[in-house]
């Protein structure tokens, strides 16, 4: 009897543990559900002091990690869930993520195509990919990349806006200025959309249609400094100098750490100054693990679930810092990401 007891016990204690992890996990995962972060992470913690190898408390840890800004942390837990199990998408497309926010584009791309082996026909990897290549400067690459983005999902309004960024960078501008309007039919209320567009009508040397593009996305983001510089270039070389001088006054109040260039576009009032800064759309899109939802749809979604927070604007660009207050540099409007969620992704 004592034996078969004690052999009774020691064969119940893993299945409590099993049933331990499997209880803590679950309320981590209730937790970032519900933007929770502080408590979500304290449960996968918990899980990872039972389960040291625990894949998906491993993987989530990572994610809050990118939540909160720690990227080189990040990819280190992605990189220790994936040395247990290589075989998931999601976490080679995630370490993607953390890789491209480290400036690490190479290496990100290497992580996207290890996605993508795994799972071909992901169109936000597909999208990523394309963003990566961009920031290399490996056009055609990127070109290809987003075609096959929007092959899979063509209404995606990201897509269409970097794809049109790389064809004005490759020199076919009427392509470009078809792909920018495509993404405003898509979605009219977009300012970075449509200073984009206007950089392609200048570059056209349509000037009138370049400073309405401009003035459109000021309508929608008053405070949208290359818009305001970039509305002076246009609004000179309609020979309305005045009015120039007072758009790139405005664009110099936004951005007091630009005042040199700003100045001397003041002083020369010159129509030859390049449009400023293009801004392409949200570059990180977070991939599904097997416990998450596919993805969220907006900013304010993300805040609230298992996703980095992002500043209120639908767009940013292409290099992988970011700034809350204006789509400067980098105002990443929306990310793709993926909710913290109990069932799996199909």
């Amino acid at each position: 009897m004592s034996r078969h007891s004690r052999g009774a016990a020691a064969f119940a204690q893993p299945k409590a543990a099993q049933s331990s992890v499997h209880q803590l996990f679950a309320e981590g995962l209730a937790c970032h559900q519900q933007g929770k972060l502080d408590r979500a992470l304290a449960a996968y913690e918990q899980v990872l002091r039972i389960a040291p190898k625990h894949f998906e408390a491993l993987h989530h840890v990572g994610i809050l990690c990118f939540q909160g800004g720690k990227h080189n942390i990040a990819a280190s837990f992605i990189r220790s869930a994936i040395a247990i199990n290589p075989g998931v998408a999601s976490t080679h497309s995630n370490l993607g993520n953390a890789l491209k926010e480290l400036g690490r584009h190479d290496e990100a791309l290497a992580s996207y195509d290890r996605a993508l082996a795994l799972a071909s026909n992901d169109a936000d990897t597909l999208y990523n990919r394309g963003t990566a290549l961009q920031a290399l400067g490996r056009h055609a690459e990127a070109l290809a990349s987003f075609d096959a983005a929007l092959a899979l999902n063509p209404t995606d309004v990201d897509a269409h806006n970097n794809r049109a960024l790389v064809l004005r960078e490759l020199g076919r501008l009427e392509a470009a200025l078809a792909g920018f309007d495509r993404a405003l039919a898509l979605k009219s209320a977009i300012p970075a959309v449509h200073n984009n567009r206007g950089n392609v009508l200048k570059d056209m040397r349509n000037f009138a249609e370049a400073l309405q593009s401009y003035e459109a996305a000021l309508a929608l983001a008053g405070n949208y400094g290359d818009a305001w510089y970039n509305r002076g270039i246009a609004l000179h070389a309609l020979e309305r100098p005045l009015e120039a001088i007072e758009s790139y006054d405005n664009a110099l109040q936004l951005f007091a750490d630009s005042a040199d260039t700003g100045i001397t576009a003041r002083a020369r009032c010159s129509s030859s100054s390049a449009s400023r800064k293009p801004c392409a759309t949200a570059n990180v899109r977070w991939r599904c693990s097997p416990t998450m939802t596919r993805h969220c749809a907006s900013a304010a979604a993300c805040c609230s679930s298992s996703t980095i927070s992002r500043p209120p604007w639908s767009a940013s660009t292409s290099c992988s810092k970011r700034t809350p207050k204006t789509p400067r540099r980098c105002s990443c409007a929306r990310c793709r990401c993926a909710k913290a969620a109990s069932s799996k992704r199909p």
